[in-house]
């Protein structure tokens, strides 16, 4: 007898860490290496050149044993790094809100900041952190 089928119409294809660029420009913002909770390592793939896999944890130790080795961060960690207290004078809105838009795209606001809005969650992120940087909100141990 032949095994129940099914169809399914969910297409998943969640992002589970910053891409190389996104690394890259959270590299450059100034965070520091050690804040990123998973790593891509580089292996040797045959014939077909260099390829990466995905490793949770952020150890010394592991990482960087081919110079191709880069961190990442998870989406859970860049919303743990954001600030939750930001107070501008006189207001109570305090509150850090991460949305999905309509028709497509995130946003993040803080009280007295202003929206983003990508496609991309990670990216929506990391313009905020890089905003959060440059008003001096940013927590100053989690850069180099």
């Amino acid at each position: 007898m032949g095994g129940i089928v099914m169809e399914t119409k969910f297409n998943f294809n969640s992002q589970l860490c910053t891409t190389r660029e996104q690394s890259e420009r959270l590299l450059a913002l100034g965070l520091k290496k050690e804040t990123a909770d998973m790593f891509y390592a580089a292996f040797h793939n045959g014939t077909e050149g260099i390829g990466y896999r995905i490793w949770p944890g952020y150890d010394d130790d592991h990482f960087g044993i081919f110079t191709d080795d880069f961190p990442a961060w998870s989406l859970g960690r860049l919303i743990e790094m954001m600030p939750l207290d930001i107070v501008p004078e006189g207001r109570f809105d305090n509150i850090f809100t991460l949305t999905k838009g309509y028709p497509s795209g995130y946003s993040i606001k803080y009280a007295g900041f202003s929206y983003y809005h990508k496609e991309n969650i990670y990216d929506t992120l990391i313009e905020g952190i890089e905003d959060l940087i440059k008003v001096g909100h940013f927590n100053k141990e989690y850069l180099v």
